[in-house]
């Protein structure tokens, strides 16, 4: 397979700051909240429900309702939380 090239894609630390492995950017360590509100049928809340991220760039703690769901650090990949018990109709 070769060197691997990436042809124009930009990392959110590229050219901020001379990082090391292991060292993390304490200038810039974005953090975001995505709130979505949907409605669930009473049947439908009575199946089980799966949540799927797509990805989100590079971690996630899941909450729903009030409960803590999951952690992923595998942002890059679509990871899937069982939410059936923390939904409500």
């Amino acid at each position: 397979y070769g060197i691997p090239q990436y042809v124009n894609v930009q990392y959110p630390w590229d050219g901020v700051e001379a990082l090391r492995p292991g060292e993390v950017s304490e200038t810039n360590n974005p953090t975001a909240s995505y709130v979505c509100r949907f409605d669930l049928t009473a049947q439908e809340a009575a199946q089980r429900v799966v949540l799927t991220l797509e990805g989100v760039e590079s971690s996630a703690a899941v909450w729903l309702n009030g409960a803590f769901i999951g952690y992923g650090e595998d942002g890059f990949t679509p990871t899937r939380y069982d939410v059936t018990s923390a939904v409500r109709a």
